[in-house]
């Protein structure tokens, strides 16, 4: 699964997730909206989720305050993916329900341009790869179908910059059948509905991290299912002369997790095999000449997999998923280097 990739500013952060089928802990509540007190990032306490926890290989997009759900899978494995729309309110810590989804899908990416959430490929309910592209419309709630990818892709990532959209990599075909890493990038100019092939990744790769940072688009880490596993590997792409060329390696491989952007620094954090600390990049001014090297943080590393995770006012939310004995929503304070939760 992919998790959500919002640009703020310019830090990245990765968190992971897995492919697999999970064991997911029921919802506790099946009601249409829950209140909870408003979440503070000095508050040792987030507020907990309504439906989205009960879901893992969902993803999750940020407009004006409010966190959309998308996708994903429930208890009910045999069951097709959800259609059901959850939103929770930051501000006002409230949860609600939207417009449903037109389509099933799992293992998609979605990220916010223009006012607009744009929810892109993933699985379909038979488990193979999708083109689709819908655009949901926060203020009218309500969906329109785009134009679609020309490569279908799940466990893709996407990105924002430069007021277009990109659409990283991925898994080619259908679920563990003839199924294959993908190096394609395309990316979206919604002010002529179209989708461009730009040159294709040097890594191929599924379940990677993608973040505009500084008029770049960085492709972090990722999993291989014909290479060895989880990848160290950071690349950028130059859009103006359509370049890619190699950026520092992370120092922990990571696979099926999320990436942001935050001031001068790349931040890293979760893992789908194993816990592994965050770690830091700060990126040197243009024109110096000291290398860049992944630091360590002091903040242990989320015990928690195929959530979905956006960046709001300066603090990771983390969302859902499995490996957590805990309903509750985790915020990462990244000024703070700690876990408000």
């Amino acid at each position: 699964m992919v998790r959500c990739l919002m640009l703020v500013s310019a830090t990245i952060l990765l968190i992971g997730c897995d492919c697999q089928r999970p064991s997911v802990a029921p919802s506790p509540t099946n009601g249409q909206t829950t209140s909870t007190p408003v979440v503070s990032k000095t508050s040792p306490v987030a507020n907990p989720m309504a439906e989205p926890r009960s879901r893992v290989a969902h993803t999750a997009a940020v407009c004006d305050g409010i966190v959309y759900f998308f996708g994903g899978i429930t208890e009910d494995q045999h069951e097709p993916p959800p259609t059901n729309v959850e939103c929770f309110d930051i501000r006002a810590g409230r949860w609600t329900r939207r417009s449903a989804l037109p389509t099933h899908r799992n293992f998609a990416a979605a990220a916010e341009l223009g006012g607009m959430i744009y929810l892109v490929g993933g699985l379909d309910a038979e488990a193979v790869a999708m083109g689709l592209v819908e655009r949901y419309d926060p203020a009218a709630d309500t969906w329109t179908t785009v134009a679609p990818l020309a490569v279908p892709r799940s466990r893709l990532a996407v990105a924002v910059l430069n007021g277009r959209l990109y659409a990283v990599g991925g898994l080619e075909g259908a679920e563990r059948v003839r199924c294959a890493d993908s190096r394609v990038i395309e990316a979206y100019d919604p002010a002529t509905n179209t989708w461009m092939r730009l040159p294709d990744m040097p890594t191929a790769r599924h379940a990677l991290a993608a973040v505009g940072h500084k008029g770049r688009l960085y492709a972090l880490g990722g999993y291989t299912i014909q290479g060895s596993g989880q990848t160290t590997t950071v690349e950028s792409f130059d859009p103006v002369p359509g370049v890619w060329s190699a950026a520092p390696s992370m120092r922990s491989a990571r696979g099926f997790f999320a990436a942001f952007s935050l001031g001068d620094d790349l931040l890293a954090i979760g893992n789908l095999k194993a816990p592994v600390a965050p770690e830091r990049l700060t990126l040197p001014a243009t024109g110096a000449r000291a290398p860049s090297v992944w630091l360590a943080c002091a903040a242990p590393d989320l015990r928690r997999f195929r959530f979905a995770a956006i960046l709001y006012e300066g603090s990771v939310f983390a969302f859902g998923g499995e490996g957590e004995a805990t309903p509750y929503t985790r915020i990462y304070d990244p000024a703070q280097d700690r876990w408000l939760r």
